[in-house]
C-alpha cells in the first residue's frame, strides 16, 4: 500500500500547492463548488504539504480498502452514521450499503446527487446534529 500511496504522489515535490491541489481535486472531485474555494484550497494545500512529509496516514487509511482488515465490521458496537452521496465516484452509495449491511444498528444516510467532497464538507451540520443525536441517546 505504501508503494501505492508513493507512485500516487510521485513528482509532487516538483509542483506548487496550486498544482497539487488542483491535481488532488481533480483525482476526487474537481466538479465540485467547494474545489474552487479559495480557504477550502488552502486546507488541502496545507494537507498534502503534511502528506508529502510523511504519508503513513494515507497509507493507513487505504488500508481500509486495500488490505484485509484486522476488525469484523459486525463486531462494531457503537452508534454508526454512514453518509455517502448518490454521484461520489471514489466511494460509491455501494459502499455504504456494504458497512450498512455489516455493521448491526447503523444508520446510512444517502444524499442524492451529491459528490464525494459534498459529503465530506458541504454537510457538516447535518453530520453533527446526527453525532449529538447518537451522543445524547
Amino acid at each position: 500500500m505504501r508503494r501505492d500511496v508513493d507512485r500516487a504522489y510521485a513528482g509532487f515535490g516538483e509542483l506548487d500547492d496550486e498544482a497539487r491541489v488542483d491535481t488532488i481535486l481533480g483525482r476526487i472531485d474537481a466538479e465540485s463548488d467547494l474545489s474552487r474555494d479559495a480557504s477550502y484550497r488552502a486546507i488541502w494545500a496545507e494537507n498534502i504539504r503534511v502528506v508529502m512529509d510523511s504519508p503513513d496516514g494515507v497509507t493507513f487509511d487505504n488500508l481500509a480498502w486495500g488490505a484485509r482488515w484486522d476488525v469484523d465490521p459486525s463486531d462494531v458496537v457503537a452508534p454508526t452514521l454512514l453518509w455517502y452521496g448518490g454521484a461520489d465516484e471514489p466511494c460509491p452509495p455501494a459502499h455504504g450499503l456494504w458497512y450498512a449491511d455489516r455493521i448491526p444498528g447503523s444508520e446510512l444516510v444517502l444524499i442524492p446527487g451529491a459528490r464525494h467532497l459534498d459529503v465530506i464538507d458541504g454537510h457538516w451540520p447535518e453530520v453533527l446534529a446526527g453525532l449529538l443525536r447518537n451522543w445524547e441517546s
